[in-house]
């Protein structure tokens, strides 16, 4: 019972912070956040169920796409010529942490094995915050995976869809921020199929990365 007396004064804290927040989205972020980081592991489940669910995402083992990958480089008020589109290449995505392919293809891996990776063996989420990204007031979860990558992912703070990832060095720094443009449910599992990436701090748009076709394999 001693812990009861603390039940008002939590509540008014938490109230106070809700409050501080401007518009509904960001009270969403905040309140999501909070409890989000009450329960990290009830949390990652829930984020995985909004994106078809554990069990679809257990169902299958990888995932063989085949990509567009494209250095298509637009930086804020200069005029930097396009690159031609590349001819798609086929790409294998492990969906329960796996290796990744080394080099570039690893980094694109590493994008389209999200946000259901954030549940895979091996990754570690240390920390979830509400906060604003690319203009969009978000919920934001801190992971590190085994191979020692690490993103902040973020969130709609209502829907739970993943609006992208915020790529950082092992230092923390952040690198480069990589929107979700378009999404496809293929097997059961909402899939992004279209990623933008930004250089930070520049938000020099720098690659484009266009999922053409998607071939779930089951475990």
């Amino acid at each position: 019972m001693a812990n009861l007396r603390f039940l008002p004064v939590t509540a008014v804290l938490l109230l106070a912070a809700l409050l501080s927040c401007r518009t509904p989205s960001q009270r969403a972020a905040r309140f999501e956040s909070l409890a989000c980081a009450a329960d990290l592991g009830a949390c990652v489940e829930h984020l995985v169920e909004a994106h078809g669910g554990v069990d679809a995402h257990r169902r299958w083992s990888t995932e063989r796409v085949h990509v567009r990958d494209a250095w298509d480089v637009v930086v804020p008020a200069f005029a930097v010529p396009r690159t031609a589109r590349p001819a798609a290449d086929a790409l294998d995505v492990p969906r329960h942490g796996g290796p990744l392919p080394a080099g570039p293809d690893g980094d694109v891996a590493f994008l389209l094995a999200l946000p259901h990776s954030i549940a895979a063996e091996g990754a570690r989420v240390t920390g979830a915050e509400a906060g604003s990204w690319h203009g969009a007031a978000v919920l934001s979860l801190q992971v590190q995976w085994g191979d020692g990558r690490r993103a902040s992912v973020h969130f709609h703070p209502s829907t739970f869809q993943m609006l992208g990832a915020t790529l950082r060095q092992d230092s923390g720094v952040r690198w480069a921020d990589a929107v979700v443009k378009q999404w496809n449910t293929v097997g059961g599992l909402h899939l992004p199929t279209r990623y933008e990436l930004e250089l930070m701090p520049l938000h020099a748009r720098y690659r484009v990365v266009d999922v053409l076709d998607v071939q779930l394999r089951r475990q």
